[in-house]
């Protein structure tokens, strides 16, 4: 899903360019399919053949819009097509502010993609951490590890420390996959 979405404002472009041309967009959907060559091409293919049997624009772009319904820059492309067939005007330069907003749709999630990697890094080590002073104190210092291997009140510090460590271990990826689903 993601290839074709990030296929997307060029294939905008090519439509736009091929409207400024002089084609309407469904000839210029025509004459772009056949330089797509991503996913693109084969859901451009079916909409051409759809429109092929009499099928409207507007129908066509809906189905394509609901096969890939978890793609909200799919079916923003597809409502703006629609909107620009039916109302016409300057159709090039609306098929640009679509091009244009998808853009910046995949500039945020590339770095909400990049944050997430980052916040997952910090997870790991803010998790793994409290195990690494663990193991280096009970190196250098026995008298920690006979604490808390040897009375309840050290048991218990270890025991509260490790489950608390898992549960902000835990914690911590669910803000990041909340907040990157991808």
């Amino acid at each position: 899903m993601q290839q074709r979405v990030a296929e997307l404002p060029v294939l905008l472009d090519e439509l736009a360019a091929s409207v400024r041309g002089g084609h309407s967009i469904t000839g210029a959907l025509r004459a772009t399919t056949g330089h797509l060559t991503g996913p693109l091409r084969r859901d451009f293919v079916d909409m051409c053949a759809r429109l092929d049997t009499g099928l409207p624009l507007a129908a066509a772009l809906a189905l394509w819009a609901d096969q890939h319904h978890q793609a909200r820059s799919i079916r923003t492309v597809a409502s703006a097509l629609t909107l620009a067939s039916r109302s016409g005007g300057p159709v090039a330069s609306a098929i640009d502010s679509v091009a244009e907003t998808v853009r910046s749709e995949l500039a945020m999630q590339a770095e909400a993609s990049a944050l997430a990697a980052q916040a997952y890094a910090s997870a790991v080590l803010v998790a793994f951490l409290p195990i690494f002073f663990g193991a280096i104190a009970a190196v250098t210092d026995p008298t920690s590890l006979r604490f808390f291997l040897g009375s309840k009140v050290g048991l218990g510090c270890l025991m509260l420390g490790i489950c608390t460590d898992g549960v902000g271990w835990y914690w911590m990826r669910h803000i990041i996959r909340a907040a990157n689903p991808a």
